[in-house]
């Protein structure tokens, strides 16, 4: 996959899955920022331009890497959680709520694929067994799987 930049976090440059994921990328422009949100979603963007050619940022989930999904959102399961390590999707479809949840088009990969691990592990450890964990609440959590190896790394 082209783009045209990639930001990244300044803190995740040296992570090995930020060089992982650029070892996977052609890209033009490399540019480090301090936070992820001085690209990612701030006021008077405009989603329709950017989905044109949408750019990449790597950077940290910082906390709730794991949240409770609503009582109701359940598929039989006694405990129900959903996670997201990427905000955005590739994909442009008119009935997709996604849509218009950012300002920003631009795909937003959380590195830091252990500390998801981790709060996973812990929930497993301390819960029951009855447990479903649903990823891509924000994201399509499989539609750059190719870039992220997300699930490979859970694997």
């Amino acid at each position: 996959m082209n783009f045209e930049t990639v930001y990244i976090e300044q803190d995740t440059k040296e992570d090995k899955n930020t060089l992982d994921i650029l070892g996977r990328i052609k890209f033009k422009n490399l540019i480090y920022c301090n936070s992820y949100s001085e690209v990612f979603n701030p006021k008077n963007q405009n989603f329709r331009i950017q989905k044109i050619k949408p750019d990449i940022i790597l950077a940290k989930k910082k906390n709730n890497f794991i949240m409770n999904t609503p009582k109701n959102f359940t598929i039989g399961f006694t405990e129900n959680y959903y996670f997201s390590h990427m905000l955005n999707c590739i994909y442009d479809c008119n009935y997709c709520f996604l849509q218009g949840m950012f300002n920003s088009a631009h795909y937003v990969i959380f590195v830091n694929y252990e500390d998801f691990f981790l709060n996973i592990k812990d929930i497993l450890n301390h819960k029951s067994r009855s447990i479903c964990f649903f990823s891509g609440y924000d994201c399509d959590s499989l539609a750059l799987e190719d870039i992220t190896g997300f699930i490979d790394f859970f694997f």
